[in-house]
């Protein structure tokens, strides 16, 4: 018996109606939105504004390259040569790094504040010092004798503005963090808390460095005597904080995995300490 055609059609709609329903219920993509990016968040002001004060510790480490290649009891003039270069790339390193900092509290003013109140980024600004304090030792080994008296009073000067900020850091940020309105736990102290006080005991090892390549007696008499004075406030002030640092690892062990290599940072004091 042959179906008629309006049985087919009705056949069809039943058929179909799933499928139309399960179009209806099917979501509509959404479309992402596009995020908004600031003008601080791209290209270099991203890089300005997250710069840190660690990163002088690249300068303290090359620094120290140069310095050892170039006094290295060797005679091989090959050393003088590589010592040279390194040294010439940490002026670089240097003056990079010191742009990016004046560009960061210049164009980030408010920054600066909450950097210096930071319990660990604050304690950083000590190798700020220490890395000029490389380039000043250097200077004073390679350029002072070619290129005469005018060398040495400019290294001269470059050392009193290294030595000052070394004792604003050395005293300043051990004082900031102690007046903290939130406090510190023991268990949350480290060895880089050595790092601002450290300053003083390299610029006073610098200071005699110095003090060997003036022209002038009474100058250098000067700058040994300072040298004497931000001996004698760095390495009794490293002194009482590595008794702190150790009283805390008797307490609490060993630090994180991430601060475990800071508990090398008492040599620093230690060795610069009896080397000034």
């Amino acid at each position: 018996m042959s179906q008629s055609p309006r049985f087919h059609q009705v056949n069809s709609i039943v058929q179909e109606a799933p499928h139309v329903a399960e179009q209806k219920e099917m979501p509509t993509p959404e479309i992402p939105e596009t995020v908004e990016r600031s003008k601080h968040d791209v290209c270099w002001r991203n890089v300005v504004r997250n710069f840190t004060p660690a990163w002088f510790s690249v300068n303290m480490g090359t620094g120290i390259v140069s310095i050892l290649l170039n006094t290295l009891p060797y005679n091989g003039q090959w050393l003088y040569y590589l010592s040279v270069i390194i040294f010439i790339l940490n002026v670089v390193y240097f003056s990079v790094l010191l742009t990016i900092t004046i560009l960061r509290y210049v164009l980030y003013p408010e920054i600066f504040r909450v950097m210096v109140t930071h319990p660990v980024q604050s304690l950083f600004l000590g190798t700020f010092p220490m890395g000029l304090a490389t380039i000043i030792n250097m200077f004073c080994f390679v350029c002072v004798l070619p290129w005469g008296d005018g060398a040495a009073y400019f290294i001269w000067a470059v050392w009193i503005f290294d030595a000052v900020v070394s004792l604003l850091v050395a005293i300043g940020i051990p004082f900031l963090l102690s007046t903290r309105k939130n406090g510190l736990d023991l268990s949350s102290i480290t060895a880089a808390w050595l790092l601002p006080i450290v300053s003083c005991v390299v610029a006073a090892a610098s200071g005699a460095i110095v003090a060997d390549v003036l022209p002038n007696a009474q100058l250098a008499l000067a700058t040994i005597l300072a040298s004497y004075i931000l001996w004698g406030i760095g390495v009794p002030l490293a002194m009482m904080v590595i008794c702190i640092y150790l009283q805390r690892l008797m307490f609490y062990k060993l630090p994180p995995k991430g601060m475990l290599v800071s508990v090398f940072l008492p040599l620093g004091p230690l060795g610069q300490g009896g080397f000034g």
